[in-house]
This record gives structure tokens, sequence and C-alpha cells, in this order.
């Protein structure tokens, strides 16, 4: 049978599914689970005491994108010359580096128009979840590739809150919008950067196991953001 690719183009075979909608489809399993706790999380009864312990949650997170982008960009340029794919890394990475510093300064920011001091997020010691999906992902880069980033990076800025949904916390938490830059600023952005990143993943000559590879840590990511929003606002028991 014949089939109609990207171009128009009339060929003989079907073309391989793109990179993005691989990876996609192998975190949309759990799109459901992350639906689920992220609305716990939004729509708490005691969101005033929930909001800022997540906030805090996150620049335990949002502080740790830059040095681990510029730790795989590191990697990446070992090895630039022998791998095209690591060639590309190079360059995404020095790009993504400039978009993303300064977001960890956002959130700090954000705290101190809830009242809630910088000094609670620097010096609190992170929680156990995030130790282990960040580190994960330093294992990842220097241990196996740094293209598994590519993955965390797909769950991380694949899901962002809408910009009304900033509005409603602010009204119903009690809190100042000040407060919610953080969340309206992604809102906004993150559909962008989730976007370029596909057409990136798309444009890579990734081999099975590299493919494999970012599949594995965004399966892994996802599971472990999970894992940590259940922790600010746990499920219902089951009686």
């Amino acid at each position: 049978m014949r089939t109609t690719d990207t171009a128009g183009l009339r060929t003989g075979t079907a073309l391989p599914p793109r990179n993005s909608l691989r990876v996609r489809t192998s975190i949309a399993l759990l799109e459901r689970r992350l639906s689920r706790a992220a609305g716990r999380i939004w729509s708490a009864p005691d969101l005033r005491r929930v909001y800022p312990e997540y906030l805090v949650m996150l620049h335990s997170m949002v502080r740790a994108s830059v040095p681990l982008m510029a730790d795989a960009l590191a990697r990446a340029e070992l090895t630039a010359g022998t791998d095209p794919v690591h060639a590309r890394l190079v360059d995404y990475f020095r790009h993504h580096i400039v978009e993303e510093s300064g977001h960890d300064e956002w959130i700090l920011e954000d705290l101190e128009a809830l009242g809630v001091p910088r000094a609670r997020a620097l010096e609190q010691l992170p929680r156990h979840a995030v130790a282990e999906l960040v580190g994960a992902q330093y294992y990842y880069i220097r241990h196996y590739d740094p293209v598994c980033l590519l993955g965390y990076i797909a769950t991380i800025e694949g899901y962002p809150p809408g910009e009304d949904l900033a509005r409603d916390c602010a009204a119903r938490s009690g809190y100042p919008l000040e407060g919610f830059r953080t969340v309206r600023k992604h809102a906004n952005l993150d559909p962008f950067h989730k976007s370029a990143l596909d057409d990136f993943l798309d444009s890579l000559p990734l081999t099975g196991r590299q493919l494999v590879a970012v599949n594995s840590s965004a399966i892994r990511t996802m599971a472990a953001v999970i894992e940590v929003l259940d922790e600010l606002a746990p499920p219902a028991r089951k009686a």
C-alpha cells in the first residue's frame, strides 16, 4: 500500500514514526496519573499552605536545570566530532541554557511576594524524590549518554499549567497574583519550548539505542514528578 509522506510525495513504504511522537507516546501512558496528581495540588482545600511548599519543591528542581544542561553540554562536546547527535546537542544545550537561566530566581521572588523568605527554599533539605529525579539525570549524562536529558526536558516542559489557573489559585488562596509569576510565565513559554524540542528531536539522527535512552529518561522523569506531587498532596486513602 502506497503512502504519502509529510512533504506530499508518494512513497512505497510507510514512514517510521517521528522521534518526538515515540517519546510523547511513551509518556502518554502516565499523563492521567500526572493530571490527577497536579489537580490535587491546584484544587487543594488548604492551597494557602500547599502552594508555598510547591514553590519550595519547584525551586529545588529548577535550580538544577542549568547545571544539568551544562553537564550534558560538556559531555556532548567530548564526542561531538564523532557522534552527529552529540554535535547537534552542543548547540541545543548552549541555546537552552540561556533560555532557562534565572528561572530559579523567579521562584524565589514569588515566595517573597507570598511573604515567605527565600531562605526557606535555599536552606531546606530537598525532598528525596527530587534528589532522585535530578540525580538520575546526572547518572544518565555522565555514565551513559547526554542525549538522555532530552527525555527529562520533554517531560518537565511538556505539561505547563494554564495562565487562568494562576489567577484562580491567587483568588482562592488569598495570595497576590505577583506570587504566581513563575506559573504564568511558564504557561506562555513552555508550549513554545515543547514545540521546539519536538522539532529538534525529529531532526536528530538518533540511533535505536539513543531513542530508547531518551524514552527511558522521559518515562522515569514522569514517574518521579508524579511521586513528588503525591508527596505534596497525597491521594485520598481508600476506605
